[in-house]
């Protein structure tokens, strides 16, 4: 366990741990037989950007990562994942929430199949477990806890303490398997906000979260995933927005500063809610719930689940066996398939496209791309650019203040970011910045990232290109993709 001066970061694993924290960042991160770690003066990756932190753990792990004023985590197949950025916590959180936890001086927590993890942002601590233990931390003015699989989590903030247990257990949030739970600064959730509460549990997870005026939280079948950056989160999230997406059986979580989005697939539930709104979804066999502010929307199904809400928007779709849920500031696009989810959002552009078995998202501050496919999730998010991608057993992570990136697989685990880009990619069985198990594909230019993977599927190709880019970044961005299914060509002007 790790501790910092306001922060504190700490991972743990089967059989081993890993930590590192900084003056005002912290970031870990923990795989299979490895464990990787990256971040920068400013930031923390894994996912993460300015002023942030991001974590990643891998196959029967979890990491956590918090940074200068928040914390993030994000931990794949068998664990859970979750991140925060400035002021906000994510796995699930924005600019003045908490998600999945809680946000602005709050904690978050996050759970998935046989783990749970937690996460809390400025002034406050996070914690994560993985497979078979249980790992707490806490930070400056708070403390949290959680466990993990066959274990109960707790976490509590500034001035309030949560409990929860697993495996058979009930949970301020409780799952088949797995419980959690999170609440923040004055309120409680496992599901309940200051003026807003939102839970959703699973077939065989459960996953809650709420805020200082949101909570979001989101787990999946085996896994849960979330990441976001300064004023934006990705998993996919940009500037002013969170995307999400989440695969076969995987569920990723993003929210961004006034908005927060989940979404989870196959056997699980997502929920998704924004800085007025909430919103939730839960898929096969589960019930959902989610309120918000001055909304709540809430939507359950045999299978499946969908739901969505925002302030002036939020859009959430679940297929089949998945829901996924993306909402933007002004936007939120979401598009999911027979067998897979895709969601993608962004401050002024979302675009997210998956196929057969596969789930893709994208979305920037300015950009940023998302792509998992049927058994693996990906992430992305960069302070101006974040990418990620996880794989089957693997998770992968990349930020960056303007870059940190991080990535884990289930033996392996690979990363690679730029300056002012990040690009990562993994695949079934290996994570390479691009990677093919059975391939994967990424490709990234100068302020945009791409990134894509596939099980045994799909190939994604996103390309991004900058057109007469201005110095604040504003221009004309056009996005290429190409799939097995999809040859997509967009063009977006930013004013």
């Amino acid at each position: 366990m790790v501790y910092s001066n306001h922060y504190s970061v700490m991972v743990y694993s089967n059989h081993y741990s890993v930590m590192v924290s900084s003056n005002h960042y912290s970031i870990m991160v923990y795989s299979n037989h490895y464990s990787v770690m990256v971040y920068s003066n400013h930031y923390s990756v894994m996912v993460s950007s300015n002023h942030y932190s991001m974590m990643i753990s891998s196959n029967h792990y979890s990491v956590m990562v918090s940074s200068n004023h928040y914390s993030m985590m994000i931990s794949s197949n068998h664990y859970s994942m979750m991140v925060s950025s400035n002021h906000y916590s994510v796995m699930i959180s924005s600019n003045h929430y908490s998600m999945m936890v809680s946000s602005n001086h709050y904690s978050m927590m996050v759970s998935s199949n046989h783990y749970s993890m937690m996460v809390s942002s400025n002034h406050y601590s996070m914690m994560v477990s993985s497979n078979h233990y249980s790992v707490m931390v806490y930070s400056n003015h708070y403390s949290m806890m959680v466990s993990s699989n066959h274990y109960s989590l707790m976490v509590y903030s500034n001035h309030y303490s949560m409990k929860v247990s697993s495996n058979h257990y009930s949970m301020m949030v409780y799952t088949n398997h797995y419980s959690m739970m999170v609440y923040s600064n004055h309120y409680s959730v496992m599901v309940s906000s200051n003026h807003y509460s939102v839970m959703v549990s699973s077939n065989h997870y459960g996953v809650m979260e709420s805020s200082n005026h949101y909570s979001m939280m989101v787990s999946s079948n085996h896994y849960s995933m979330m990441v976001y950056s300064n004023h934006y989160s990705v998993m996919v999230s940009s500037n002013h927005y969170s995307v999400m997406v989440s695969s076969n059986h995987y569920s990723v979580m993003v929210s961004s500063n006034h908005y927060s989005m989940m979404i989870s697939s196959n056997h699980y539930s997502v929920m998704v809610y924004s800085n007025h709104y909430s919103v939730m979804v839960s898929s096969n066999h589960y019930s959902i719930m989610v309120s918000s502010n001055h909304y709540s929307v809430m939507v359950s199904s045999n299978h499946y689940g969908v739901m969505e809400s925002s302030n002036h928007y939020s859009m959430m779709v679940s297929s089949n066996h998945y829901s996924m849920m993306i909402s933007s500031n002004h936007y939120s696009v979401m598009v999911s398939s027979n067998h897979y989810s895709m969601m993608v959002s962004s401050n002024h552009y979302g675009v997210m496209v998956s196929s057969n078995h596969y789930s893709m998202m994208e979305s920037s501050n300015h950009y940023s791309v998302m792509v998992s496919s049927n058994h693996y999730s990906m992430m992305v998010s960069s302070n101006h650019y974040g990418v990620m991608v996880s794989s089957n057993h693997y998770s992968v992570m990349e930020s960056s203040n303007h870059y940190s990136a991080m990535v884990s697989s289930n033996h392996y685990s690979m990363m690679v970011y730029s300056n002012h880009y990040g690009v990562m990619v993994s695949s079934n069985h290996y994570g390479v910045m691009v990677s093919s198990n059975h391939y994967s594909v990424m490709e990234s230019s100068n302020h945009y990232s791409v990134m894509v993977s596939s099980n045994h599927y799909s190939v994604m190709i996103l390309s991004f290109e900058m057109k007469n880019p201005k110095e604040d970044g504003s221009g004309c961005i056009f996005l290429n993709t190409v799939s097995r299914s999809i040859l997509l060509l967009i063009q977006y002007c930013s004013v």
